[in-house]
């Protein structure tokens, strides 16, 4: 069986006592039973002063700090911050006397996981500060790993989508490419139709999206019922004009492509293929009961 892994943990003292209480602290977690609420041990390594403790946090390499508020180069509030500045996505435990605990309330107020008194500290608030630190690292984690993504379908959300679509368009210009910038948006043939019914919709666009475009193509949900796909190759996908969806949505299409090796911004282009989409979109409606009855009996 393998062991746990590692989770490696920076404490800042100058204090040898105050170096010492941590270390006690974190050999008596070690024979408790909170060290099994863990299911991995703690490594931990001291800087004795604040220029230390920044280099070490710049590297990365920790999970998280315990660090005393009262160093040999840095004192107060201020030794948090420049702490948290350096290393913004490392959770911060800080370390204050009794009489300074104003100082631990303001460092979690600017952004510190938890405060502990020296007075009261032992392996049960340290115990119960590092399961809030690990807790808070991993959902930071889940977070940024998520951020740019459609919650409802997976794909890229708009801001994500228009960010990597104009670092798109600028590599393919320089390289000789061209683009093509394809838009698909929802009809709804019953507006009153039930939320239920509009996400199940949404959900098997989105599907229909990924089953025509491929990686490296960019597929984006630009809001409630637009979508968008950015192919920068010679060649060019040619999606259906329009479908059918069980509950009667249609999905037109509309299109702008990028002659190879030519300048192209994403609102040109989103510009180009909204105004065919629209067009497209009237073309659709004018035959769409006749569509959506052929649907319904074919079923």
């Amino acid at each position: 069986m393998s062991s746990p892994p590692n989770w490696n943990l920076l404490v800042v003292a100058s204090d040898p006592w105050d170096a010492g209480l941590v270390n006690e602290a974190l050999s008596e977690l070690e024979e408790s039973q909170y060290a099994r609420s863990f299911q991995r041990t703690i490594s931990w390594q001291r800087a004795e002063c604040l220029d230390d403790a920044l280099d070490l946090a710049a590297t990365g390499h920790y999970d998280a700090a315990l660090c005393d508020l009262q160093l040999s180069d840095c004192e107060g509030l201020h030794t948090f911050l420049r702490l948290h500045e350096r290393a913004p996505r490392m959770p911060v435990i800080v370390l204050v006397d009794r009489a300074l605990e104003d100082l631990g309330i303001a460092a979690m107020r600017e952004g510190a996981s938890d405060y502990l008194l020296k007075e009261e500290f032992d392996c049960i608030p340290l115990a119960r500060s590092l399961r809030y630190a690990m807790d808070r690292s991993q959902t930071d984690k889940a977070s940024r790993a998520n951020r740019g993504v459609d919650k409802l379908t997976g794909l890229l959300d708009e801001e994500e989508f228009r960010i990597r679509a104009g670092y798109a368009l600028e590599l393919a210009a320089s390289i000789g490419l061209g683009a093509s910038l394809t838009v698909a948006e929802l009809v709804l043939a019953d507006p009153s139709s039930v939320p239920m019914a509009r996400t199940l919709d949404v959900l098997e666009i989105a599907e229909r999206m990924r089953s025509i475009f491929e990686p490296p193509d960019l597929v984006g949900r630009l809001g409630p019922a637009r979508f968008a796909a950015l192919r920068i190759s010679r060649s060019d996908a040619k999606p259906p004009t329009d479908w059918i969806s069980p509950s009667g949505i249609a999905v037109v299409y509309g299109k702008a492509q990028a002659p190879v090796g030519a300048s192209a911004t994403l609102p040109l282009l989103m510009g180009e293929a909204v105004r065919e989409l629209s067009q497209n979109r009237l073309e659709v409606m004018d035959t769409y009961p006749e569509k959506v009855a052929r649907r319904a009996s074919a079923v």
